[in-house]
């Protein structure tokens, strides 16, 4: 009864990132006579990218701490979707099997086996400009670069997982949190 999937189980995971130095500039494909003014305002960016986009975590239905019973298709109904539940709480029930045979009194153990169900899949991207300051009048080593960030570009809603306690009849098989709306950043940074 206790196997089942890790309460860290990405199952299908997609990654793709990238670091693009922009061909316009000096000494780049495009741009390359651009006088040294204006190709300190337009030259030596860089644009870069990390996408995720994986499968939902994990949870278990419990109710009182332990796991549940499994009495029927846990298939959200029209209802259930209406009131923004992922799982149909008809479905299930306290758990009646004592753990020890001998104790109807003690501890009971569900059929529903740990980790289940899975969340929504979820969607990052991540992007990134940086802007290359060479520094040579100070040193062939020193330069400055300004660095925008956008975290969550599409501003998307990534939820995690439903509230999977069975007790908890309002919010039971909803999910109302929220990972990061999008966030700005803007940096500067000194390499030497």
């Amino acid at each position: 009864m206790e196997r089942g999937n890790s309460d860290t189980d990405t199952r299908h995971r997609f990654t793709f990132a990238n670091v693009l130095d922009l061909p316009l500039g000096r000494g780049r494909a495009f741009g390359g006579d651009l006088p040294r003014g204006v190709d300190f305002f337009i030259g030596g960016f860089q644009f870069n990218n990390i996408v995720t986009w994986q499968s939902g975590p994990v949870y278990t239905v419990t109710r009182n701490g332990g796991r549940v019973d499994l009495i029927g298709d846990p298939t959200p109904t029209a209802a259930d979707r209406a009131a923004g539940r992922e799982l149909n709480p008809l479905a299930f029930r306290e758990a009646v099997t004592p753990v020890f045979a001998g104790d109807p009194g003690g501890p009971k153990i569900g059929s529903l086996g740990r980790n289940v169900f899975r969340g929504r899949q979820q969607f990052y991207w991540d992007a990134s400009l940086f802007k290359n300051f060479p520094a040579r009048w100070i040193s062939d080593d020193f330069a400055a670069q300004f660095r925008f960030t956008a975290f969550n570009v599409l501003n998307r809603v990534n939820r995690s997982r439903p509230n999977g306690d069975l007790g908890n009849t309002g919010e039971f098989g909803r999910d109302v949190s929220e990972q990061r709306r999008r966030q700005l950043e803007f940096s500067l940074k000194l390499i030497f």
